[in-house]
C-alpha cells in the first residue's frame, strides 16, 4: 500500500513567507522613520504622543525594578513618584481617591477611641472649630435630605492632643 506523495500537500511554507504567498498580496511598502511621523502626527496630537512616551518609559523602570528585585541585584526597589516629569520613575497625572477614604470616622467611632461620650466629642469639635473644615471634616450625603457626618485622622489627633491637654 504505498501511495504517491502529493507534491502540493507535502509543500510546506515557512509562516514567515506565508503572506507573500497569498493570492493578490504584494510584499510590504518600505516606509521611512521620519515619514510615519508625520503620518503619526497627523492623527495623534504631540501632547499625546509625549504622554504614551512618558507612561511607556515608566513602565519599562517599574518592570525594570521587578526583574532587579525577583534577581536580587537591587537592595533598594524604592520608586521616586512624582509629578515633576523630569525626576520621576512612574508617570503620573491626575490621581483620584475618594474622599470618603481620607474621612474614615464617625463621632460614636471617635468616642469609642477616646474613651468618651458623643456628647463629649461634640462638644470638643465645637469649641476647636472642627466642623466643616475639610482637614477635619466632611458632609456625605446619604438620601436626599440627610448626610452621614465624617471626621479624618487629623480630627482624631486633635481630639487626643485636646483631651491630654485637659488633663494636665
Amino acid at each position: 500500500m504505498s501511495s504517491e506523495p502529493n507534491s502540493e500537500a507535502n509543500n510546506v511554507t515557512p509562516l514567515s513567507q506565508a503572506r507573500l504567498n497569498r493570492k493578490g498580496t504584494s510584499p510590504m511598502i518600505e516606509v521611512s522613520e521620519d515619514r510615519l511621523r508625520d503620518i503619526l502626527s497627523s492623527v495623534v496630537s504631540d501632547q499625546l504622543t509625549r504622554k504614551l512616551t512618558r507612561l511607556e518609559n515608566s513602565i519599562n523602570r517599574v518592570v525594570g525594578q521587578f526583574e532587579a528585585v525577583r534577581n536580587g541585584s537591587s537592595e533598594d526597589a524604592a520608586l521616586r513618584v512624582t509629578t515633576n516629569l523630569d525626576n520621576t520613575d512612574i508617570a503620573l497625572s491626575a490621581i483620584s481617591l475618594p474622599k470618603e477614604e481620607h474621612y474614615p470616622y464617625t463621632c460614636t467611632h471617635l468616642a469609642e477611641l477616646l474613651n468618651i461620650r458623643n456628647h463629649d466629642v461634640l462638644q470638643r469639635i465645637k469649641i476647636l472649630a472642627l466642623r466643616n473644615n475639610p482637614i477635619y471634616h466632611m458632609r456625605i450625603p446619604a438620601g436626599k435630605t440627610s448626610c452621614i457626618n465624617k471626621w479624618s485622622e487629623a480630627t482624631l489627633q486633635k481630639l487626643r492632643e485636646a483631651i491630654a491637654s485637659t488633663k494636665q
